[in-house]
């Protein structure tokens, strides 16, 4: 679900899992002098006290 969220985020718990993967992106940028990066991940999201959340 897309939104704001604001409140005490020491309830919020992120939970990767899989590594961090960093991939160097040489063509693209290559006739600007450029270095450019793609970066993925998969990571859950848990909140153990929905209440101190508000969107």
């Amino acid at each position: 679900m897309l939104g704001i969220y604001v409140g005490d985020f020491s309830s919020v718990i992120y939970f990767m899992r899989e590594g961090v993967l960093v991939q160097l992106l040489k063509e693209l940028f290559a006739q600007t002098g450029e270095t450019g990066f793609a970066c993925h991940t998969k990571v859950d999201v848990a909140v153990t006290y929905p209440a101190a959340l508000w969107r």
